[in-house]
């Protein structure tokens, strides 16, 4: 099973949610233990139905750790996330996805 995200993606901050009443989840604590500012909504089961992150001064620089944390201690199960073309992937890289479209961007903007 995937569990389908929606994402919203802009220059200060990242959500990525889906449908489930946020009310059913509880907070993963373990990651809000080492990144206590980063929002999470786990199910029953154990899969990350709701993620968010402020990103400060406009740069994805905060991800990398996150990332980092993530590769040791990995999300269960597949996620898709269709704006971003992903589909059945370890959540991991959707936050691998979702800074690299951070990197084009800063790079884009440094060429003007």
């Amino acid at each position: 099973m995937s569990v389908k995200l929606k994402a919203r993606i802009s220059d200060y901050d990242l959500l990525l949610t889906d449908t489930h009443d946020e009310e059913e989840l509880s907070d993963w604590e373990a990651f809000e233990e080492v990144f206590p500012d980063v929002g999470t909504g786990i199910d029953k089961e154990g899969f990350l139905r709701y993620f968010h992150v402020e990103l400060w001064e406009g740069t994805p620089d905060y991800l990398d750790y996150i990332i980092s944390y993530l590769e040791t201690h990995p999300v269960p199960g597949a996620y898709t996330v269709e704006e971003l073309g992903l589909y059945d992937v370890p959540f991991v890289e959707v936050l691998k996805a979702i800074r690299k479209l951070y990197q084009q961007k800063l790079a884009t903007q440094t060429q003007k």
